[in-house]
């Protein structure tokens, strides 16, 4: 059976996490949430879409997965921060500043006969024209804050849950209803 509705859930989710990914660091904190929404809702359309047409490998399976560590965490996630207003992301900044040395190169030499200085030489080359610097560089890295996924990169446990979702969890849950 073709679940339809959950696919469409997930294609959306997809978009969301692209929106959330484009977005700067003010924009990620007001899309982080309608984001982690439709990620997590890919679930429960899946239940819903999947009632009468399921078989006694559908429910077993369906309840093996209910309790995978990530597919309960994304749901804590999206709770606590829709429903309670808890925070459980957190934002690392890293600035690496970049500067360019300008080097000038002088020699002086004194010519000496018998104690006596009899000539003094002394070379500068022109300083050479400063290079631009590289371009000092400022990124951003979102984390999770809390829970069994403390400390890992938002968007890359984000893509591993999604892809788990179309890749494993869409073709067994169609496979597995009638």
């Amino acid at each position: 059976m073709i679940l339809e509705r959950s696919r469409k859930a997930l294609n959306e989710a997809e978009e969301a996490l692209a929106r959330l990914a484009a977005a700067d660091v003010e924009q990620f904190r007001g899309e982080f949430i309608p984001c982690i929404a439709m990620i997590q809702r890919v679930g429960p359309i899946l239940d819903s879409e999947s009632k009468g047409h399921r078989t006694h490998a559908f429910g077993a399976w369906w309840q093996i997965t209910g309790q995978d560590p990530l597919f309960k965490f994304i749901s804590d996630v999206r709770n606590a921060e829709f429903k309670r207003g808890e925070d459980r992301k957190r934002a690392e900044h890293r600035l690496t500043l970049r500067t360019a040395v300008t080097v000038t190169a002088s020699l002086s030499m004194q010519h000496m006969r018998d104690g006596q200085v009899i000539g003094e030489y002394s070379s500068t080359e022109p300083p050479s024209s400063p290079a631009s610097p590289p371009e000092s560089t400022h990124t951003v890295t979102w984390r999770f804050v809390g829970g069994s996924y403390d400390g890992q990169e938002v968007f890359a446990l984000l893509r591993q849950y999604l892809d788990w979702v179309r890749d494993v969890i869409l073709p067994e849950g169609e496979r597995l209803a009638v």
